[in-house]
């Protein structure tokens, strides 16, 4: 009889503090906000090692028609690069591949498409590194 009212203690004392553990604790979310250039997804310069001269721009789960990419000259010398994006080249990259970019050099890209049947134009700043 001794023993089941010891063990009756020990259960009641190990419920209570178990309970007094298990309370839920309130959790904070580390909200961090970028600024985004437009309303595709990030930037991935070089995105495959062995070309630092590219980029690609994510799609961010959205579906762009009529893909036009233009990468503006250096300077009034400099000559732009303009090409189209097909659907294809679009799954293929998952994004926007973005070729032609000046080495260490804050390069403008110019989008043109379309979006939800809305025309988006937009520019894309793009750095990338001094060649090695």
């Amino acid at each position: 009889m001794h023993k089941s009212v010891i063990a009756t203690v020990l259960l009641a004392l190990t419920i209570t503090a178990i309970t007094t553990v298990t309370t839920p604790a309130a959790a904070s979310v580390l909200n961090i906000s970028r600024p985004s250039q437009g309303q595709l997804g990030l930037v991935s310069v070089n995105p495959y090692g062995y070309a630092p001269l590219t980029a690609i721009i994510g799609l961010a789960g959205k579906q762009p028609t009529d893909m036009q990419v233009t990468v503006l000259g250096k300077g009034k010398a400099g000559v732009d690069i303009h090409y189209s994006v097909g659907h294809s080249q679009l799954l293929t990259y998952d994004g926007v591949p973005v070729f032609g970019l000046y080495a260490n050099y804050q390069n403008r890209v110019r989008l043109s498409y379309t979006l939800a049947g809305k025309k988006v134009d937009e520019t894309y700043n793009i750095f990338t590194q001094p060649l090695q």
